[in-house]
């Protein structure tokens, strides 16, 4: 979690539990582009998913930006 949070505070951003704040793909995301040293653009993926499929692409677009 330290690493984690050493980088999404960039953002202002704090994770205190991986499993409930990453499940949705959301802080994934940032991550990514934080570590890849790149602006994800928002339009890219669901800020605030609203059901089970927007998760999916979340975390799906995740592992597209890691490869």
């Amino acid at each position: 979690i330290t690493f984690v949070n050493k980088h999404l505070s960039k953002l202002n951003l704090e994770v205190t539990d991986l499993e409930s704040q990453f499940h949705d793909g959301v802080h994934l995301c940032l991550l990514m582009g934080l570590l890849e040293g790149f602006f994800v653009p928002l339009y890219e993926f669901h800020l605030t998913p609203q059901d089970f499929d927007q998760k999916v692409h979340n975390v799906a677009f995740a592992f597209e930006l890691m490869q």
